[in-house]
């Protein structure tokens, strides 16, 4: 099992992971714990950047502590960054972060994972616009449509499904499920957003079996295919975990 997206920054050391998975910052203050924690458990892969919730905080040494960061072992991807129309900082600010990181992105050859709420009309223009489909990625916590999908895997984005798959009113994200390339498809639980601390590989369990049953794969299948994806889109071999 390979989990594309948790905060393992923010969970309790009982709770951490001991498997392959994607460990997302959202702020420079996490940059070091992060690195501490792969140097502990190299199979916690890093995804180092700034959150649009804390894009006031970037600053003009930002950039280069981020560039140097990115140059460290384990970290395979910028992110956690993106868009969210819903927060106090406006999207100036934000818009101007994310391109900057973007850039940054495609010079460091990095693929990125994108935090995207009620705003793909401005994302999706930015990311062509930063040629994003040299260094591919993935949009994490998917909700959007299958045309918006489709979008997204033209520009060499992946789709990160997430516990919003096990909400029967979901339909939506179902619907994109089953239309997307397998390619396309990347288990993740977010831990530990809008939970409490505990076994999130029973999440990811969950998840899994709600893709599988949705593409009418078998339980081996599925493991096969969303570890091959997350390992080819993050880079990260076979070889390299223990």
């Amino acid at each position: 099992m390979f989990d594309t997206h948790l905060h393992v920054q923010r969970l309790r050391a009982t709770d951490r992971y001991v498997t392959p998975c994607l460990a997302a910052a959202i702020s420079e203050a996490d940059w070091p714990q992060l690195r501490r924690l792969h140097d502990h458990n190299p199979q916690q892969w890093l995804a180092l950047g700034v959150h649009p919730q804390h894009a006031h905080q970037w600053q003009k040494t930002t950039e280069d502590h981020l560039r140097r960061q990115l140059a460290g072992a384990g970290v395979v991807a910028v992110g956690e960054i993106g868009l969210d129309k819903r927060l106090a900082v406006s999207m100036e600010i934000q818009e101007q972060v994310l391109r900057c990181q973007l850039r940054l992105a495609v010079a460091c050859d990095k693929p990125v994972v994108l935090h995207a709420v009620r705003s793909f009309d401005k994302l999706i223009p930015m990311l062509e616009q930063e040629r994003i489909d040299r260094v591919g990625g993935v949009v994490h916590g998917f909700y959007g449509s299958v045309e918006i999908a489709r979008q997204l895997e033209r520009l060499n984005l992946a789709v990160g499904v997430g516990r919003l798959i096990l909400d029967p009113a979901a339909k939506k994200l179902v619907d994109v499920v089953r239309a997307v390339s397998e390619d396309s498809l990347l288990i993740e639980t977010d831990a530990p957003w809008r939970q409490p601390c505990g076994d999130w590989g029973l999440a990811w369990n969950q998840i899994l079996d709600q893709v599988a049953r949705l593409r009418d794969w078998d339980r081996h299948q599925a493991i096969r295919i969303t570890d091959e994806n997350a390992r080819r889109i993050l880079r990260v071999p076979h070889g390299e975990t223990r």
